[in-house]
């Protein structure tokens, strides 16, 4: 399984593109899961199991990217790890606002 970003209702070919993977299910559980953890984080722990995004949430899960890729640096991972983590979380946080800057009605997935 991995965890991925998609759009419920895709309008355009833009949206139609714009699914990007996450992370596997286990480098999620065993990287950023464990980033979740130190920081008490509540939205990105529920990217495992599945969640809607709409424009309200977008600036709390956009936080809480910020913190996961502020805490990486600080976490003991391995180079490779780090690097992987801060690409993936960094493209899904451009990818989110790109989103709903262009249709701000539009649902995300992910999960």
């Amino acid at each position: 399984m991995s965890v991925l970003m998609f759009l419920i209702d895709p309008q355009n070919d833009f949206e139609k593109n714009a699914m990007l993977p996450v992370a596997t299910e286990r480098f999620f559980e065993s990287v950023w899961l464990r980033l979740v953890q130190r920081n008490n984080l509540l939205w990105v722990p529920l990217f495992q199991t599945g969640l809607d995004i709409e424009l309200a949430d977008l600036p709390w899960i956009i936080k809480e990217i910020d913190i996961v890729l502020e805490s990486a640096s600080h976490a003991g991972l391995s180079e490779d790890e780090r690097n992987h983590l801060t690409t993936r979380a960094s493209l899904l946080r451009e990818r989110l606002q790109q989103l709903f800057h262009t249709r701000p009605d539009v649902k995300v997935y992910i999960g």
